[in-house]
């Protein structure tokens, strides 16, 4: 029922709370792996550096499918995993050329040299190609293995960074590929590098960890119990606010011993007197659905306040199906009124009239005879 349909820690985190993830765009070359330091490998590296630079810049599909077919026998690691960065992110709102993007035959040459060499990728273009397939939707039977192999190769050498870690895991939920040994991996390199999350890890890592169904028993109470104990939470954006409110319905349920501190402070980013202004009906819709979930009734003015807001804005445009019913079901399990989700059709409405006027009538009729 409650299935949600479809960013001593404290003193290390907080003056990274500013801290901005680089953009996952791959613009340096590496030295390709037959480079023995001469000039023909010199050249090839050059050449390369030059190919990357020409697929970062494309502004189209069509120009990055063209470079990729062109040069494909020169490709490298890096090249595969930016032209994959490249088409994803001019194809991410795009749904009708990202299908057409999918039956390219120079997609499959794209996809065929990402299999092939895969296995040279650095951390950022491994994190890069499965944010790719995350957005894109769709992660390739062919590419799966190798893929996932290079991700444990970097993983036990210990160089993805922060920003990978939670992009993997973010990528992984949209998959819905669970690669549990994988993930228990991605824990411990993530309480590692703790010192380095900022609030967009913090959301995207919890909320990929909730949406696999994946516990992070050790990493989700030390990251909420610093979010809790600091002023981190202030520099959320309302995304952020709304993914780490859904990780604490899910993950926070399966920890009872770990009261949901953190649920409070999220709350408090949504408030007239806050930001409210800058949530969306989705995002509130979340917060709604998480206490919930939680068996937690927020505070009537807040309740009132996310539910007034999201009300004007279904009136004004409606909401999703999915919204619809967790919102209904969440607001139903909070006692609150919920019909106005369901308004009257026009001819509902004019048939509700006529049946009034029918009444009247039968009632002056009868009032005539009598």
């Amino acid at each position: 029922m409650w299935l949600l349909v479809a960013t001593s820690l404290p003193s290390v985190l907080v003056p990274l709370a500013c801290r901005r993830a680089p953009a996952p765009v791959l613009n340096a070359a590496v030295a390709p792996v037959d480079d023995w330091g001469g000039l023909p490998g010199a050249m090839k590296s050059s050449k390369r550096a030059a190919l990357n630079t020409q697929i970062t810049n494309a502004q189209s599909t069509e120009v990055v499918l063209s470079l990729v077919a062109d040069n494909l026998q020169m490709l490298n690691g890096v090249n595969v995993a930016t032209a994959w960065h490249n088409v994803a992110r001019l194809t991410k709102f795009k749904r009708a050329e990202r299908d057409a993007l999918l039956r390219d035959p120079r997609y499959l040459q794209l996809l065929d040299g990402t299999v092939e060499r895969v296995s040279e990728c650095n951390a950022r273009a491994v994190a890069d190609i499965l944010w790719s397939c995350g957005t894109l939707g769709q992660l390739p039977p062919t590419l799966l293995k190798p893929l996932l192999t290079q991700v444990n190769e970097c993983l036990e050498k210990g160089t993805f960074e922060p920003q990978h870690l939670g992009i993997m895991v973010w990528a992984l939920s949209v998959l819905k590929c669970k690669p549990t040994k994988l993930l228990e991996q991605i824990e411990e390199r993530a309480l590692e590098q703790l010192d380095g999350f900022n609030t967009q890890n913090c959301a995207n890592i919890l909320q990929g960890f909730a949406k696999l169904n994946y516990p992070a028993t050790k990493l989700y109470p030390t990251i909420t119990n610093a979010l809790s104990n600091s002023n981190l939470v202030d520099a959320c954006k309302p995304v952020e606010v709304a993914d780490l409110t859904f990780a604490v319905a899910m993950l926070g349920e399966q920890q009872p011993t770990e009261p949901p501190s953190l649920l409070k402070r999220l709350s408090g980013r949504a408030r007239a007197k806050t930001d409210l202004a800058s949530f969306s009906s989705r995002q509130l819709v979340t917060m709604v659905w998480a206490y919930a979930k939680l068996g937690l009734t927020p505070e009537p003015e807040l309740l009132e306040e996310w539910v007034g807001t999201v009300r004007k804005a279904h009136e004004a445009k409606p909401l999703l199906a999915a919204d619809v019913r967790n919102l209904e079901r969440a607001l139903q399990a909070l006692g609150e009124e919920s019909s106005w989700l369901h308004p009257a059709a026009p001819e509902e409405e004019a048939e509700e009239e006529e049946s009034e006027l029918d009444k009247i009538r039968k009632k002056i009729d009868a009032e005539a005879n009598a």
